[in-house]
């Protein structure tokens, strides 16, 4: 079994605020994420212990917020079931940072274990481009 870590840390024009209201709501990361449509939510609707359903295809992941700080402007979620790629044991951080005046720094990481796929390295570089189109989606939409 091999594990994996990695952080993807941009920079986004925009006050932290706005930039977290948009990444704190679990439900709606279709908004930012192309073709992750949350279907519904199970649990509670927002904080921990709330889960995404995101269909894709005939299957569907689901996801559950396991951390929430607000004053932190940070959570976590682990994936349940249905990964799009063979992870084991998937969490996935995210967290907004001030920076100096209108600007902040989002990092979005994840670590996972893997065995059984050909190419571990690339669902690393996967989950790196995934992380990155995350962000670019929230500049898009602050």
């Amino acid at each position: 079994m091999i594990t994996y870590t990695d952080v993807v840390r941009e920079r986004v024009e925009a006050p932290l605020e706005a930039v977290w209201k948009i990444l704190a709501d679990f439900g709606g990361i279709g908004r930012y994420v192309k073709g992750a449509d949350v279907s519904h939510l199970e649990g509670p609707q927002q904080g921990v212990g709330c889960v995404r359903v995101i269909p894709r295809g005939d299957q569907a992941t689901r996801e559950r917020m396991e951390t929430y700080d607000a004053a932190g402007h940070a959570y976590s979620y682990a994936v349940l079931e249905g990964s799009p790629v063979a992870m084991k044991g998937y969490v996935g951080e995210v967290k907004v940072v001030p920076l100096e005046g209108n600007t902040c720094l989002v990092e979005w990481g994840g670590r996972f274990e893997t065995s059984s796929a050909p190419d571990p390295g690339a669902q690393k570089k996967g989950l790196e481009k995934f992380y990155r189109n995350a962000i670019d989606g929230v500049r898009a939409l602050v």
